[in-house]
């Protein structure tokens, strides 16, 4: 079980790819990335542009691949009004034929396979912020829900199907999966194998060293005062 958090504001404008330890790859597919600033020039973002209409396949690398994923997307809209651009996938790869996975588009959870698209499930409607989970094999279990900025993440999820697609039974990314146009992305979330995709940076505890002589010393004069009474 593990979480990661994609902030672009830790990254400089204009990191792409090529940056060292950048998190996404172009898994499938042909796009550019890069960090922009907003227009308001308040923050960074992730600017992903598509170079040619397909199947791109834009995975975050870090989390691994995983049969159990579950990830948090904050987006803008695209400054060209392209909303087909609004698309995550989990359990994506590459399979040399057009990429498999499942996704979350505008209206639907589609399941893609060897290129072809079809819709298995959903009435959901294109948001600013999303959950999205793919849990299981044989069948997987798919989730999904939508908030605007200003609403608080409902409770439940807005769709809940399964699928069994054979092809799509084995691990993969969570990905953000544009056919064309661009995407921009404000935060990303992901959690693995039961872990919930998180909405904000992870906070890690504590890490105080143990100083084995110091304390050995104490004990020492602990017992000492009280063999003296």
């Amino acid at each position: 079980m593990a979480q990661f958090f994609f902030d672009p504001n830790d990254w400089a404008v204009d990191d792409t790819e090529a940056t060292p330890g950048f998190p996404f790859s172009v898994l499938q597919g042909s796009a550019a990335l890069r960090i922009d600033r907003l227009l308001d020039n308040s923050g960074n973002l992730l600017n992903i542009t598509t170079e040619s209409s397909g199947r791109n396949i834009i995975a975050y690398t870090p989390a691994g691949q995983h049969t159990d994923l579950e990830v948090y997307v904050q987006s803008y809209q695209s400054y060209d009004g392209n909303s087909s651009a609004e698309r995550t996938g989990l359990r994506a790869r590459n399979d040399g034929a057009g990429g498999d996975f499942y996704q979350h588009r505008s209206g639907s959870i589609d399941t893609v396979i060897n290129g072809s698209l079809s819709a298995i499930s959903g009435s959901v409607l294109l948001q600013d912020r999303r959950r999205f989970r793919a849990n299981g094999t044989s069948p997987t279990t798919l989730q999904v829900r939508n908030w605007t900025p200003g609403q608080d993440e409902p409770v439940g999820w807005e769709t809940t199907t399964t699928n069994s697609a054979a092809d799509l039974q084995v691990a993969g990314y969570a990905a953000i999966t544009p056919y064309s146009g661009a995407i921009r992305i404000a935060y990303l979330g992901v959690g693995t194998n039961g872990d919930a995709a998180p909405t904000s940076p992870i906070v890690a505890g504590p890490n105080t060293p143990i100083n084995l002589s110091v304390t050995d010393l104490l004990a020492t004069s602990a017992r000492l005062t009280w063999e003296q009474g």
